[in-house]
């Protein structure tokens, strides 16, 4: 719903703190549709409001607060980003003024998580878009493909050859969120060189002699019937007393 209601936002970086409320929406309205869109705007194009990213001003020399426009209109919005990231940065007075998407955190790391793939897509000169909020839509051989992760799109690309294996675990992980986090390590439970570990393991312990082998693994062996010295289960720790004078 937070994402949904931002989705009108744009965060500029740069603007003076001296623009303050309210003159803050006209300013802004006039120099974006003077600067950044030549004089000609959408019929309806309006900044509802813009506000300072609540703090303290920062000391002289610092860099200002980001300042945060709702427009009225989305296809604006839209607009507006599209002219800073094919003129950008613009000046304002003395200043350098460059603008964003105004994302959750959440979402943020969502967009993130697809960054080395939106590289790998880029050196193959293939066409991808990333959707609001997080959806990665790629164009190839005249179909259309939508991931909403970052695996399914590793996968994607690991089956056309355009990815080495394993690349999806470079880099990404810092930026998944912890549901596919989760994913990850679903998919790779179980993979041959863990089961030819666990069957090595089981191998070894086979041929050990029974009492060098450890407690833990004693415990999942059960008792032999009729043997001279019963092993008996003691306490929470899973440990085995053979022939303890408590026991007999």
């Amino acid at each position: 719903m937070e994402s949904r209601a931002r989705r009108n936002n744009v965060r500029f970086l740069g603007f003076p703190e001296s623009m303050r409320q309210p003159e803050s929406e006209i300013s802004l309205e006039q120099w974006l549709i003077k600067e950044v869109l030549n004089g000609a705007p959408s019929k309806f194009f309006s900044v509802e409001r813009a506000y300072r990213i609540p703090g303290r001003p920062p000391a002289p020399g610092q860099s200002p607060r980001p300042l945060i426009a709702r427009f009225l209109n989305y296809r604006d919005r839209d607009a507006i980003l599209q002219q800073f990231r094919s003129k950008g940065p613009f000046k304002y007075e003395d200043s350098n003024i460059n603008a964003y998407p105004d994302f959750t955190q959440e979402v943020e790391n969502q967009r993130n998580s697809f960054i080395k793939i939106k590289q790998r897509l880029r050196e193959h000169n293939i066409k991808y878009a990333l959707l609001f909020p997080a959806k990665l839509r790629v164009v190839m051989e005249d179909r259309t493909h939508i991931f909403t992760n970052p695996e399914d799109a590793w996968t994607w690309l690991h089956a056309k050859g355009l990815a080495h294996p394993r690349e999806d675990k470079e880099g990404d992980e810092k930026w998944q969120t912890p549901a596919a986090r989760k994913r990850s390590k679903r998919r790779t439970r179980g993979q041959p060189n863990d089961w030819q570990a666990a069957e090595e393991r089981a191998k070894v312990l086979k041929e050990t002699p029974l009492h060098m082998q450890s407690h833990s693994s004693m415990a999942r062996k059960p008792p032999e019937q009729g043997s001279d010295s019963l092993r008996i289960h003691v306490n929470r720790r899973t440990r085995w007393a053979k022939g303890h004078p408590q026991n007999r």
